[in-house]
């Protein structure tokens, strides 16, 4: 039987259980992307031909994407530039919120990318492959959202010395695992109809 015990990977990511060294903070949850980091970058570099460059930042400094007049890359280069924004797009669904700028900076040309796009998509997945490790991290004391058929308890009894009770949209910002997981399976339909469309 598949799927018993607790879960390893879900979706391209990987589900971690904290050392000890997080746990005495009560952080005993991660969930990153390095399983799909490890398939993602190979391949585009074997689809490419070349070996990603060693960077510390997404995107250059200096570089302004929508400034640039160099030559449009061929259809075949082109359809290689738009499957790395879609494996770029799922990395930040996945949590990889550090490569969202430089991503959405360059997708807005994925339909007519310029060399130099190309050249700053070598830069950004450089970024990832220098970087496999990045994770998001969950504070398990922290309690859980509220399920519908409970009732949602307000921000001073979750926190007694609020002086005053926050909008509800600001006070849930930590899930549980499962509920990650949970809205993540909820955006796939989503992300299918948009790529049908």
């Amino acid at each position: 039987m598949k799927g018993i015990g607790p879960p390893e990977y879900y979706l391209g990511g990987n589900v971690e259980f904290m050392d000890e060294h997080w746990t005495k903070e009560n952080i005993g949850l991660g969930f990153s992307s390095r399983t799909y980091i490890s398939n993602m970058i190979p391949k585009f570099e074997e689809l490419y031909g070349v070996i990603f460059k060693t960077v510390k930042a997404p995107m250059a400094s200096d570089y302004h994407p929508q400034l640039d007049d160099s030559p449009f890359i061929s259809d075949d280069d082109s359809s290689k530039f738009r499957s790395a924004i879609g494996s770029l797009n799922w990395l930040i669904t996945l949590g990889r919120f550090d490569v969202y700028y430089a991503t959405n900076a360059l997708s807005r040309f994925a339909m007519a990318p310029r060399e130099e796009h190309q050249k700053a998509l070598f830069h950004v997945l450089g970024y990832v492959k220098t970087f496999p490790k990045g994770r998001i991290i969950f504070d398990t004391s922290y309690p859980p959202l509220v399920t519908p058929d409970k009732d949602e308890p307000v921000w001073t009894e979750l926190y007694p010395d609020a002086e005053e009770e926050l909008p509800p949209t600001c006070q849930h910002l930590w899930v549980s695992l499962s509920e990650l997981l949970f809205l993540l399976m909820l955006t796939m339909p989503m992300i299918k109809l948009l790529e049908d469309l």
